[in-house]
């Protein structure tokens, strides 16, 4: 039976043993707590005069910028860090590995196992010193900290029960990685090894999610950016990177910590909370096991047990051969003999080393022959099944009786219209409208949902052109990502590319999906109209821009209403005579942030046209400048070899950029009647067609003293191919010959 006295003669002993990295924690916390914090306060605030500065002389909204950002520089160093959670991993690493050093010595073995102490008190005694040490530094560090905020008086109740949250996740993050790193301890031989089987343990399962991404990414034509995002976003179970993952996305404004994408922060913490604790719990009681099934003769063997050399063997070489045969793929262009060489290579390299760690000799690299032809078999096997799709990935697509709903959007979906944050200013994080629309859109119109589908079948149906190597793909076609949610709760994502012209009705059906709309178009929703009081309107149609007084509740019904008949047909058939713009600014005061959505003005927007007249403004076409609003306009072209539809030729001329100044007042006003301006050529769908200008050409325009007080704006315009006036090549075609 052991003594009490006994057992904590040996605690002290533990801790002497062990005192440099106690030593070593509280310094490390010290520094990058309390007197990081100190330094980088004191930094802001002695920078005050720069802000000051920067505001104009304003006090008060410089005193305010300072204000914030110590609050969020505080809230930082006591909350949630990448920081943390690094230091957290690096000491329960240091910890587990020093503490039960002793187990890879005979000598101490023996000596250990020679006193008269229970194997569960001797695996406590050095198990809970770790756990006590971190738990202290951190916690006087958190003090120290508090100490600090006050001092500058940024400390508040509230901050301080927060902060106690955060340690205690802190805490048990701890740990979470300190049991996976005491398993790496037990399974192997020496410190080097332990060290490396807590690098496999924390970030296998990272690896294995790039790797799993690569092989989807290079052989499934059908997989896209936001099914990479699922498996990328979805919860992590390993807990250093799970932990890691979850700081990344806290973030702080005032003081207080909200998640990255909007939304709030406790649900989340409860999440990660819990995956912790099921982590620390079931590592925990391994690491116990593993540690009263050791055998005292395992010293100086790299992997104790002999059952696990193998699994460990196929665990660490399939993947890794499968990364190298995919690295030798993509660096040849090759989906053959470099892919599967390369992947056979690694395997064959990758069990030699192993057999080395395992043995310690390089005669043994070459023994083992039945697990390398496993390692060999295996990694073919897993590359085979991407490689040729032996799960049916791109051939499947749902039934539409199996649909609840469908998503739809273009890849990389175009944010012309206006950026889309919720709620505009705060907290509001931008979101792009692709991964909006596909998680918000959910259209359960029948419509839609086949149209989805055929489009998605034909593309297949057609050797899936623009994805699969050795296809083409037609200019006026482009990428589009669906989300088909299932009846059964599953969700399947799958990307196809469609010929707009061919299929241009079916295209229609999906721009005209209220749903669509409602998520593309910010105009449709309910936090926009709710700020609507607060925005300017203006309406331009290139040439000048007028401020909208009249009621802007009725501008925005008209324009909804408009926009339901805003599709493929439209935007193909016609270019937006002007555009109604939405300004909405965070404050009155002059240089306040703002937020601008831009939309388009048809000929046909009758209803939009009608409101905008009541105002007097006559959406009737884009400003067309008058000769007599110019006092200079030159075109320049540039030539050069090879170019196709050249107007000089090709081989004629060098290569050049030419300069045509236009000064005779009738060609000056046939040149300008071909041109639309630049603003407006945003909002004209060039997502879904080339809207005819004539890319040889740049244009410099200059407005005159007429033109500046009929107060135009200043030109920036394009040429138009198709209104391209007859003498304009042959202009050039003189200016190039004098130039040479």
């Amino acid at each position: 039976m052991t003594s009490r006295k006994l057992y904590w003669a040996k605690w002290r002993e533990n801790c002497r043993r062990r005192e440099w990295t106690f030593l070593l924690c509280g310094f490390v916390l010290l520094v990058a707590g309390p007197l990081a914090l100190m330094v980088n306060l004191t930094g802001s605030r002695n920078g005050f005069a720069d802000t000051l500065a920067y505001y104009g002389g304003d006090a008060q909204l410089a005193q305010q910028e300072l204000r914030e950002g110590m609050l969020r520089l505080f809230g930082e160093s006591v909350g949630f860090s990448t920081l943390q959670a690094g230091l957290a991993a690096f000491f329960a690493v240091l910890f587990a590995v020093q503490g039960f050093c002793w187990l890879y010595s005979r000598q101490k073995t023996d000596l250990y196992m020679s006193v008269p102490v229970s194997l569960p008190k001797r695996y406590v005694l050095l198990w809970a010193n770790g756990i006590f040490v971190y738990g202290i530094a951190s916690f006087v560090s958190l003090l120290l900290s508090w100490a600090v905020g006050a001092g500058f008086s940024l400390l508040s109740s509230w901050t301080a029960a927060y902060s106690l949250v955060v340690w205690g996740m802190n805490l048990l993050a701890f740990t979470a990685m300190y049991h996976v790193a005491l398993i790496a301890a037990m399974l192997t031989g020496n410190v080097l090894t332990a060290i490396l089987g807590c690098s496999v343990l924390f970030l296998y399962e990272s690896a294995a999610r790039l790797l799993l991404d690569a092989l989807k990414s290079m052989f499934y034509y059908s997989y896209c950016r936001a099914d990479s995002d699922r498996l990328r976003e979805s919860p992590w179970l390993t807990p250093f990177i799970g932990y890691l993952d979850f700081s990344g996305e806290i973030w702080y404004q005032g003081g207080g910590p909200a998640v990255r994408d909007g939304s709030g922060w406790l649900g989340p913490l409860a999440r990660e909370a819990a995956l912790l604790a099921f982590a620390a719990i079931l590592a925990g009681l391994a690491a116990y096991w593993l540690f009263r099934r050791r055998k005292t003769e395992s010293y100086q063997q790299s992997v104790v047990f002999a059952p696990l050399r193998v699994a460990a063997e196929l665990f660490l070489v399939i993947p890794a051969s499968v990364a190298v045969g995919i690295t030798a793929g993509k660096l040849a262009n090759d989906r053959g003999v470099f892919l599967f060489g390369g992947c056979l290579l690694g395997a064959l390299a990758g069990h030699g080393l192993i057999r080395l760690v395992y043995k310690r000799e390089l005669t043994a690299m070459l023994g083992g022959k039945l697990t390398a032809l496993v390692c060999l078999a295996g990694s073919l096997l897993c590359l085979c099944f991407f490689r040729f799709d032996w799960a049916g990935y791109d051939a499947y697509l749902p039934e539409l009786t199996e649909l609840a709903s469908v998503s739809v959007a273009q890849e990389m979906t175009p944010d012309s219209f206006g950026y889309y944050t919720e709620p505009f200013f705060g907290n509001g994080v931008y979101q792009s409208l692709e991964d909006r629309i596909l998680e918000r859109m959910n259209s359960a119109e029948e419509e839609t949902m086949e149209t989805v589908l055929s489009l998605a079948k034909k593309w297949r149906e057609e050797g899936m052109p623009g994805a699969k190597p050795g296809t083409e793909l037609s200019d006026d076609s482009g990428c589009w990502v669906a989300r088909f949610s299932l009846k059964n709760g599953r969700q399947v994502y799958r990307r196809f590319y469609m010929n707009y012209e061919e299929n241009a009705d079916r295209l229609d059906i999906l721009l005209r999906d209220p749903n669509y709309r409602r998520e593309r178009y910010q105009l449709f929703d309910e936090a926009f109209l709710e700020a609507l009081g607060t925005m300017r309107i203006f309406y331009t149609d290139g040439r000048e821009r007028t401020l909208f007084t009249g009621e802007k509740q009725k501008l925005l019904d008209a324009l909804r209403k408009d926009f339901e008949g805003y599709d493929y047909s439209l935007i193909t058939g016609s270019l937006p005579v002007g555009g109604v713009e939405f300004v909405l600014q965070e404050s009155e005061e002059p240089n306040a942030a703002s937020l601008i959505w831009t939309y388009p003005v048809y000929g046909d927007f009758a209803d939009t046209a009608a409101e905008l007249a009541e105002n007097g403004i006559y959406a009737d076409g884009p400003g067309e400048y008058e000769p007599e609003d110019i006092s200079g306009l030159s075109l320049y072209y540039y030539h050069y070899e090879g170019m196709e539809d050249s107007i000089l030729g090709d081989g004629q001329y060098p290569e050049q950029d030419i300069t045509v100044v236009f000064r005779n007042e009738q060609e000056t006003g046939e040149l300008l009647r071909a041109m639309y301006p630049y603003a407006l050529s945003y909002l004209a769908g060039g997502e879904f067609w080339d809207i005819g200008t004539d890319a040889r050409f740049s244009v410099s325009a200059v407005l005159s003293q007429e033109g500046q007080e009929k107060r135009y704006l200043e030109p920036d315009l394009l040429l138009l191919r198709e209104k391209e006036p007859d003498f304009v090549e042959e202009r050039v075609r003189e200016a190039a010959q004098k130039q040479d």
